[in-house]
């Protein structure tokens, strides 16, 4: 290895670390399991989150908060003549860009560590 070599290394994963405090509300594993699955479905249910991350009620309503108030998600209600209302949550352009950022920078440190 090229003694310049470790020190490009430091600096891109500093800088990849930096990138990845500024989003924030991406700091929990729930949160991010929410905007993946969000980013393949554009929309989903409270309870098809709720079944596809494996939480708790709680957890997920706390981190649809934060998502809904950082911007990444709205939150729209519904009723349904089968099943009743429903809470139906709908990725943002905002959480779109933050949650492909989050997913490049991890890809990006992976293969730093690799």
């Amino acid at each position: 290895m090229e003694p310049n070599e470790n020190s490009n290394t430091d600096n891109d994963t500093s800088l990849l670390i930096r990138r990845l405090s500024k989003l924030g509300p991406l700091s929990s594993q729930t949160r991010v399991g929410i905007m993946v699955v969000l980013l393949a479905l554009k929309k989903a249910t409270f309870t098809d989150i709720l079944v596809a991350i494996r939480t708790s009620k709680s957890s997920l309503s706390t981190s649809l908060s934060i998502l809904e108030r950082s911007g990444y998600i709205r939150t729209e209600y519904g009723f349904f003549s089968r099943g009743g209302p429903r809470t139906i949550i709908i990725i943002t352009e905002e959480g779109e860009n933050a949650i492909s950022e989050y997913l490049d920078i991890m890809g990006r440190l992976i293969n730093i560590i690799k």
